[in-house]
């Protein structure tokens, strides 16, 4: 139980963050993709 939780917690600390920043990545990504629709 207690390694499980460890995982988990490691899994939040290291995973999650960099999930977040793909995330954002892609939504700035589209963000940009629409400015571009907008001007033509």
């Amino acid at each position: 139980l207690i390694i499980e939780t460890l995982k988990t917690v490691l899994h939040d600390i290291y995973v999650l963050p960099q999930v977040r920043k793909d995330r954002l990545r892609s939504i700035q990504k589209l963000k940009d993709n629409l400015k571009k629709d907008k001007k033509t």
